[in-house]
C-alpha cells in the first residue's frame, strides 16, 4: 500500500519546507488515511509541532492572506492565492469537562508529544502523520494495517467521550468497507444513551457523508445495527423482520432489501454519470426510506388459494415517515421536498405508463424529476434479485417516454403566464391564479405545446369578463 500523496500542490509544498526546526509540519487525518487506500486527494489538513501560535500566524501571513476565527482551538485558515485553502493546525488537546458531544475544553499545545496528538482522534485510520520532507509515514496505533485489513478500530478509549464519533463510524464504515472491531462496537454499544446529547446539525453533516460518499452504504447501515444505534431511528430499525413475499422478494425482509437497494444505486453507472452531490442526496435518501411503510401495511391475505404477503399503500406511508426521519437527522427543508415525491411514486414502475400519465407524474414529482425516479426504481428493481428483472421493462418504456415527451428533467413549463391573462382583460387577484391553475391542469392534461391551442381553450371555457358580459 504505498503513499501517494507527494505530490504535494506547490504553494502548500513550499510552506511546509518553509517551516525549520526544531518545528515541523506534518500532514494529518484524513488526506493521509485516503492517500494510504490510493484515493484522490482534495483536502489537506496540516499540524505544526514545536511553533506557538503567535509565531506561526506571523509566518502564515507573511506567505499568504490568514483568516484566525478557529484561532482558540489552535486552528488558521490559510489561503496562498484566491479560491486555495488550507487548515494550518496545532496539536490539541481535549479535557472532558461534561458529558456528551459538547463537554470538551479544547487547548492548543504546540509541544505535544506526536503519539498524545494521535491519540485524541477517533480511529486508527485517521491517527497517521506524513512527512513529506523525509518522505515517512507515522503510526502509533497501526491505521495502515487496519485499512489492509478493511477494519474500523478506535484508537483509545477517549472515544467513548464524544458520541459522535459513533456516527462518524456510519459514515467511515460505509464510504471505505470497513468492518468494525469487535472492541469498538463493545465501546460503542456502551455510549447507547448518549445519543441525545447530539445536535441535529452534527448527525445531517454523518449522513451526509453517508449518502453522498459511501461506496458500501448498506456496511455504514449495519455498522448502526451492530453498534445498537439503529434503535434511536425507528422508521429503519423496524425495517428489521417485516416479511416480504418471496415471489417479488427472494432476498428476504424489508431491511435486507433496502441495503441492497442503497447498494444497488452506487453500483450503477448512473451515480457518477451527471449526479450532482444534491441529487445522490435526494435519490439515496430515497433509497433508504421508500419501503418503511411497509412496516405499518404489510399483511397476509389469501389470493388465488395461495397466502401472499402484500404492503398496500406503502408508498403513501412512506413519504409522510421520510418527513420524520428526515426532520430527525436535521436535513434541510429542500431535501425534504425532493426526497417525499420520489418516495411516493416509486411503484410506477407497475404500470405501463401512458403519454398522459407521464405528463401527470412529471408534475407530481415537483421539484423532483422522472430521471431521478428511474434511477431509484432502477435500484429498487436490482435490490430484489432475479424474480424481479420484469420491472426495469416499464421502467424503461417510462424513461423512453418521458424523453419523446420532454418532461425527463421536469415538468412542462407552462404555456401560458398572468402577463397574458392582464392582456387579455382578466383582472389580477386569486382568481387569475386559480385559471392559471386550470390552464396548466388542461396543458398537462391535453398535453399542448402551443400557447395558442391553451388560450383558446381558455377563451372558451372561462372568456374574460368584459366578453361574458357582453
Amino acid at each position: 500500500m504505498a503513499l501517494t500523496i507527494d505530490n504535494l500542490p506547490n504553494q502548500l509544498a513550499a510552506l511546509m519546507a518553509s517551516i525549520k526546526q526544531p518545528a515541523k509540519a506534518y500532514l494529518v487525518g484524513g488526506c493521509v488515511r485516503d492517500a494510504l487506500l490510493g484515493h484522490p486527494v482534495h483536502d489537506y489538513d496540516i499540524e505544526v509541532y514545536g511553533m506557538p501560535m503567535e509565531k506561526l500566524l506571523k509566518h502564515l501571513q507573511s506567505r499568504g492572506r490568514t483568516d484566525a476565527v478557529g484561532k482558540s482551538f489552535g486552528v488558521i485558515k490559510w489561503s496562498p492565492k484566491p479560491g486555495e485553502t488550507y487548515d494550518i493546525a496545532l496539536p490539541r488537546k481535549e479535557i472532558n469537562t461534561d458529558t456528551g458531544h459538547r463537554g470538551f475544553s479544547v487547548h492548543a499545545d504546540p509541544f505535544l508529544p506526536l503519539e498524545a496528538a494521535c491519540e485524541r482522534r477517533d480511529f486508527t485510520i485517521n491517527a497517521m502523520l506524513y512527512c513529506p520532507l523525509e518522505k515517512r509515514l507515522i503510526d502509533f496505533f497501526g491505521g495502515k494495517e487496519d485499512l489492509k485489513k478493511r477494519q474500523l478500530r478506535h484508537t483509545s478509549e477517549a472515544f467513548h467521550e464524544d458520541p459522535l464519533r459513533v456516527m462518524r463510524g456510519m459514515q467511515l464504515a460505509g464510504r471505505f468497507g470497513l468492518s468494525p472491531h469487535p472492541e469498538t462496537l463493545t465501546l460503542c454499544r456502551s455510549m447507547h444513551s448518549s445519543f441525545a446529547s447530539l445536535p441535529k446539525e452534527r448527525l445531517w453533516e454523518e449522513w451526509k457523508k453517508w449518502a453522498t460518499q459511501s461506496t458500501h452504504p448498506s456496511m455504514g447501515l449495519c455498522f448502526l445495527r451492530e453498534a445498537g444505534w439503529l434503535s434511536h431511528y425507528t422508521s429503519l430499525n423496524q425495517m428489521i423482520g417485516i416479511p416480504q413475499d418471496p415471489h417479488w422478494h427472494p432476498e428476504g425482509d424489508v431491511w435486507e432489501h433496502t441495503l441492497l437497494v442503497c447498494d444497488a444505486m452506487v453500483g450503477a453507472e448512473s451515480w457518477q454519470d451527471g449526479l450532482s452531490c444534491e441529487d445522490r442526496l435526494a435519490i439515496m435518501m430515497a433509497c433508504l426510506l421508500h419501503d418503511t411503510g411497509k412496516v405499518t401495511t404489510t399483511k397476509t391475505i389469501l389470493k388465488e388459494g395461495l397466502q401472499r404477503i402484500v404492503s398496500p399503500g406503502h408508498a403513501q406511508v412512506s413519504s409522510r415517515l421520510s418527513e420524520v426521519f428526515l426532520d430527525q437527522i436535521g436535513a434541510p427543508l429542500w431535501l425534504t421536498q425532493r426526497v417525499r415525491p420520489l418516495v411516493q411514486e416509486h411503484m410506477m414502475h407497475l404500470q405501463q405508463p401512458t403519454e398522459r400519465a407521464v405528463r401527470r407524474l412529471s408534475r407530481r414529482l415537483e421539484p423532483e424529476s422522472i430521471r431521478h425516479l428511474c434511477h431509484l426504481m432502477l435500484a429498487d428493481a436490482r435490490g430484489r434479485g432475479q424474480a424481479s428483472q420484469a420491472n426495469p421493462i416499464h421502467v424503461m418504456a417510462l424513461r423512453k417516454t418521458a424523453e419523446k415527451l420532454e418532461v425527463t428533467h421536469g415538468a412542462p413549463k407552462p404555456l401560458v403566464q398572468g402577463k397574458q391573462l392582464l392582456s387579455m382583460g382578466y383582472p389580477p387577484g386569486k382568481e387569475m391564479g386559480r385559471l392559471l391553475t386550470k390552464i396548466y391542469d388542461q396543458q398537462i392534461e391535453q398535453g399542448w405545446s402551443q400557447r395558442q391551442s391553451a388560450l383558446a381553450w381558455l377563451l372558451k371555457a372561462c372568456p374574460p369578463p368584459e366578453e361574458a358580459s357582453s
